[in-house]
């Protein structure tokens, strides 16, 4: 009998690690995860994006232990705070760009197959200068904002630059949701402020960019479509986000109208400013957003929000 080879998910504190694993999970695979505080217990083992010889040393536990076996290993472990990169880049590099690097060269030299995730944040910068604003597609030139953006960018070079033999799949999205009761994605963060502000709390000010647009994903379709692409062996870059193109005070108006808030005192819980003056450590997106045209061709079924909110419902009441 063939021995079964779980994947492996670098990370698991993340959304779309979360995602991820339970649909791997419900897929029957064995899954190992890997984190800063592993518990071996849960199939969680110790890897830290920053520490070289912890990379290795993970990846040579598992190779022996599945000696000759191939597996996909998945990557969203990253720092994804946009203004803490901005203010340590020494630290942003190590994970979101050095990291990656070594993971893409162990998994070269084992014979396993690596999807990344990376962000629309790699653009943005040309709309600054008078050029080319959003939604991008994976042909338009990077151009991004920020340190998190260059991190990002750079790790995707890295990874496409190590062999024409080694052939990863890339995934750029953005603006992740998903229910989760403690989370502190857009969506949880919004309904928590939104319920403060109705039952008389208006202690805390909610500052929003009116000027950013974008497409909002939800993390259990983006964790469908990764399994999806990496199934049929697709490589390079990728869009994977949610169908709608909207702005931040679009995406709360719709936040209201889908979870029955009532609307005119539900709005006076944000303070709708230009991104200029929220006075940000990092330089953000503004007209951006993400094309799937590709994805899609490759099968890959993209969500509206209506179709997101639903499971999001469905899980919240479960």
């Amino acid at each position: 009998m063939n021995q079964v080879v779980p994947k492996i998910i670098i990370g698991t504190s993340g959304q779309v690690a979360n995602a991820l694993r339970e649909k791997l999970l419900l897929s029957g695979n064995k899954v190992w995860t890997t984190s800063r505080t592993p518990d071996p217990s849960k199939n969680c083992f110790f890897l830290d994006l920053g520490n070289p010889k912890s990379i290795t040393a993970f990846f040579s536990e598992f190779s022996t232990k599945f000696l000759g076996k191939k597996t996909d290993v998945y990557l969203p472990g990253a720092i994804t705070h946009v203004d803490k990169c901005e203010q340590e880049p020494k630290r942003c590099y190590e994970l979101n760009a050095e990291g990656p690097s070594r993971v893409a060269e162990v998994c070269y030299r084992y014979g396993y197959r690596l999807c990344f995730y990376s962000s629309e944040y790699v653009f943005g910068e040309a709309e600054y200068r008078g050029g080319k604003i959003g939604p991008f597609s994976e042909i338009d030139p990077p151009a991004p904002t920020s340190i998190y953006g260059k991190s990002k960018l750079e790790a995707e070079n890295s990874l496409l630059k190590i062999s024409p033999n080694f052939k990863p799949l890339i995934i750029r999205t953005t603006m992740v949701f998903s229910y989760d009761k403690n989370g502190l994605n857009f969506v949880m963060q919004v309904r928590r402020h939104i319920e403060r502000w109705l039952k008389g709390d208006h202690s805390q000010s909610f500052r929003i960019p009116v000027d950013q647009i974008s497409t909002p994903t939800y993390a259990p379709a983006l964790a469908d479509a990764s399994i999806h692409l990496m199934n049929e062996a697709c490589s390079g870059i990728y869009h994977i986000v949610g169908r709608d193109l909207l702005s931040r005070k679009e995406f709360i108006e719709r936040i209201i109208d889908f979870f029955s808030y009532p609307k005119e005192e539900a709005m006076q819980a944000f303070q709708f400013l230009a991104t200029a003056e929220l006075a940000q450590s990092a330089k953000r997106p503004l007209s951006a957003g993400l094309k799937t045209e590709k994805a899609e061709k490759a099968g890959v079924k993209i969500w509206d929000l209506e179709k997101s909110f639903g499971d999001f419902s469905a899980r919240e009441q479960s």
